[in-house]
C-alpha cells in the first residue's frame, strides 16, 4: 500500500477513530458563550458573542464520584421562582436544598452564583468516607468561606491561600499542586485530596459555620477514593471549553463613489453605471426610495441603469448596494430627462435656403444649405442647439 492511499485510509478512518475515542466519555448538554474576536480595534472588526447549544464532554475518572453537582440547567430546579434544589448526577441521589442562589453562566453551561449573606447548598444526607472534592470557583476576593464538610472540618480561603482546616490534605489549583489562588477574577478549578477519609455529616456547601462564599461555583464533585495526579489534571482540563477563533477581519463596507449622473433624454437611449468600492463583491444592486425616470431600469448585477426615456422631468431616488457580507451602503441621486430634440421645418413655403446647424451639417467653418444652393462660413458663432427653426415665409 502506497503511502498516499494510506493516507486517504486514514483520514477516512478519521471520524470513527474520533467517535471511538469519545465512548468513554460523559456527555452534558449545556448552553454555551463561543466568543468569536476579529484582530484589532477598528469598529469594523467587533467581537462577536454567539450562543450556541452543544454537547460538553467530561473525561471520567476510574472512580465514580459519590456526588456530583454540575449546576446544569436540567439539574436545577425552581419552587415559586426561585432555585430550590439541585440534582445529584453520580446516581446517590444526594439532592442538595438550596438557599438563596442565582443562576449564572458557569465554567461548563451553568454556574451557581452565592451571594456572601445567605447563599448556601445542604445535601441531604451524610457522605462518608470523601477522600477528593473538587469544584470550579470564580471569585475575586482573597478570604472566602467556601464549605463546610463537617463541625469541624472545611474548606476556605485565607488571605490567598487555600486552606483545609480539620485534616491533612494536598491541594491542586488548575492541576498544579500548589495552595496559592490565583486573585484574578477568573475561573480556577481546585482539587482537594486526602489520604484519610472524612465523615462528612454536616456538608454545607457555601458557608462555613455563619460565615458565607461570595462569588461562582460549578461541577462540585466529591470522590471516596483519592484521586491521583493523572485524576486532577483530567478534572482541571474539564471545562476549558474557551475558544478563540482569529480570523481575516472583513474589508471596509462597500462605498459608491457617484454621486450625480447626467441628463437624459426623451426617446434617446441612455446608460450610466453607478460605481462602488470596498466590500466583498459581487455586489447587489437595488433602489431602496423613489423610483428612476419612465422608460430606464437598474441591472442588479451590474449597477447599470439603462433604457429610453419616456418622459421629461427630474426624477429623485436612493440607491442602495450591498456586498457578499451583507454590508450596504446608499446614495442619494437624480436624473433630469429632457425633452427631445427637434429639428423639423415648421414653414417650409417659399424655402430658400436652410442650415440646420447640427454637427451633420457643420464642418469647421462651413456651415452647409440643406437645399444644396448657399453655403455659408461660420464667424464667431459656437454649435448649440435648438428646439425648431423657421425657415422663413409665413412669419
Amino acid at each position: 500500500m502506497s503511502k498516499k492511499t494510506l493516507l486517504i485510509f486514514f483520514f477516512l478512518l478519521l471520524p470513527t477513530i474520533i467517535i471511538a475515542s469519545f465512548s468513554s466519555l460523559r456527555s452534558a448538554v449545556a448552553e454555551n458563550f463561543w466568543r468569536f474576536i476579529g484582530s484589532g480595534t477598528s469598529p469594523d472588526r467587533p467581537t462577536h458573542i454567539v450562543k450556541i447549544n452543544t454537547n460538553i464532554t467530561e473525561e471520567t475518572n476510574s472512580t465514580s464520584p459519590v456526588l456530583n453537582y454540575t449546576f446544569n440547567g436540567p439539574d436545577v430546579f425552581y419552587s415559586a421562582g426561585a432555585i430550590s434544589s439541585i440534582t445529584d448526577k453520580s446516581g446517590n441521589n444526594n439532592t442538595g436544598t438550596a438557599n438563596n442562589l442565582t443562576a449564572y453562566p458557569g465554567r461548563v453551561g451553568q454556574g451557581l452564583k452565592f451571594n456572601g449573606t445567605n447563599s448556601y447548598i445542604e445535601p441531604t444526607t451524610s457522605i462518608n468516607p470523601i477522600q477528593s472534592i473538587s469544584f470550579w470557583i470564580k471569585s475575586d476576593s482573597t478570604t472566602q468561606s467556601i464549605m463546610q464538610l463537617n463541625a469541624t472540618q472545611n474548606i476556605s480561603i485565607v488571605s490567598g491561600t487555600i486552606t483545609t482546616t480539620g485534616f491533612s490534605s494536598t491541594v491542586f489549583v488548575d492541576g498544579v499542586n500548589t495552595t496559592i489562588y490565583p486573585n484574578d477574577n477568573d475561573w480556577h478549578n481546585i482539587t482537594i485530596t486526602t489520604g484519610t477519609g472524612i465523615n462528612a455529616n454536616d456538608i454545607d456547601i457555601g458557608r462555613i459555620d455563619t460565615t458565607y462564599y461570595s462569588g461562582l461555583l460549578d461541577e462540585v464533585v466529591m470522590h471516596n477514593t483519592a484521586l491521583n495526579a493523572t485524576q486532577v489534571a483530567n478534572l482541571a482540563r474539564f471545562g476549558r471549553r474557551r475558544v478563540v477563533v482569529r480570523g481575516e477581519p472583513l474589508p471596509p463596507p462597500p462605498e459608491i463613489t457617484t454621486t450625480s449622473l447626467p441628463d437624459g433624454q426623451v426617446t434617446t437611449a441612455y446608460s450610466q453605471t453607478v460605481l462602488a468600492i470596498s466590500g466583498t463583491t459581487p455586489y447587489s444592486w437595488s433602489i431602496k426610495s423613489g423610483s428612476l425616470p419612465a422608460g430606464l431600469s437598474l441591472t442588479s448585477s451590474t449597477g447599470v441603469i439603462s433604457g429610453t426615456p419616456t418622459t421629461e422631468g427630474t426624477s429623485n431616488f436612493t440607491i442602495k448596494v450591498t456586498d457578499v457580507n451583507a454590508r450596504t451602503d446608499n446614495q442619494s441621486l437624480s436624473i433630469v430627462v429632457d425633452p427631445s430634440y427637434s429639428n423639423t421645418i415648421l414653414n417650409t413655403s417659399g424655402l430658400v435656403s436652410y442650415w440646420q446647424m447640427n454637427s451633420g451639417f457643420v464642418s469647421g467653418a462651413d456651415v452647409l444649405d440643406s437645399k444644396g444652393t448657399n453655403h455659408g462660413t461660420k464667424t464667431g458663432a459656437t454649435l448649440t442647439t435648438s428646439d425648431f427653426v423657421d425657415g422663413g415665409g409665413a412669419g
